[in-house]
């Protein structure tokens, strides 16, 4: 369990120092199905660890406040 959290971590970082990320690099990256990041990315706004939105083209954007 301790290194699926680190990849969570691993994951938000990743994404929030990008901002905008293409799921299929997301999902490149953390070896896992572009269907998983999705789910995965809507877990964690709903931890409200995540803020953000995906687009129609496939891309999550990230939201600061």
């Amino acid at each position: 369990m301790a290194q699926a959290a680190q990849t969570i971590s691993e994951m938000i970082a990743w994404i929030t120092r990008r901002k905008v990320v293409n799921l299929e690099d997301v999902a490149a990256e953390f070896h896992m199905t572009t269907t998983d990041v999705i789910q995965r990315i809507e877990q964690l706004e709903l931890e409200g660890r995540l803020t953000g939105i995906t687009d129609d083209r496939g891309k999550y954007i990230h939201i600061t406040e």
